[in-house]
């Protein structure tokens, strides 16, 4: 955590934090990316996400489209370079998960404490999903990309995708009458289809 100084400053939504894609720093503070090209993008895997039924059907639509994600060079300010990718899911999720991208500064999303495993002390990181726990929100701290209503419902979409695959539905039942139901995809959805 960092000292009283800069807590204060977390406080009041002035600590630079490394700004995600689509964002940089100014004098003024975080602001969108002045490359429309990069806007652009991040506003497309958004929106995108709206329409499709998961983070990996996003990424499969954005590389069966050629879509290149930019990666500012660190520092991320105006003028650094851009560097063009092809879109992976753990940049998806990134996108998804940062709320940043609702114009919401955050500090203190993950907690972190201290468990002792065995005879060591070992520092454990909760997975920091419930916005009540965050040290630190800001709404409106700054001009976003969607809104905070749309960001707690894509939490609630990635939620109930994560839910359907640790809860058994991501595979064929191992006997019964229907041991060929659930491993059919649909072509539009790439969701399992069932009897």
């Amino acid at each position: 955590p960092p000292g009283d100084g800069a807590f204060a400053c977390t406080r009041r939504g002035e600590l630079r934090i490394s700004p995600p894609v689509g964002f940089v720093w100014s004098d003024e503070g975080l602001k969108m990316d002045p490359d429309e090209s990069v806007r652009r993008t991040v506003q497309l895997i958004l929106d995108r996400f709206a329409i499709e039924p998961s983070a990996g059907a996003v990424v499969r639509w954005a590389r069966s489209n050629n879509i290149l994600f930019p990666t500012r060079v660190i520092p991320a300010a105006e003028g650094s370079d851009v560097e063009w990718k092809p879109l992976g899911a753990s940049r998806v999720f990134e996108l998804l998960h940062n709320p940043a991208y609702a114009g919401v500064y955050v500090y203190g999303r993950r907690r972190e404490r201290k468990v002792i495993v065995g005879k060591e002390i070992r520092r454990v990181r909760s997975p920091g999903t419930n916005v009540d726990d965050w040290s630190v929100r800001i709404e409106n701290a700054h001009v976003g990309y969607i809104s905070w209503e749309t960001y707690l419902s894509n939490q609630e979409k990635l939620r109930q995708n994560r839910a359907r695959m640790i809860g058994g539905a991501s595979g064929a039942p191992r006997e019964g009458p229907a041991l060929l139901c659930g491993l059919l995809l649909c072509g539009r959805c790439d969701r399992r289809m069932r009897t």
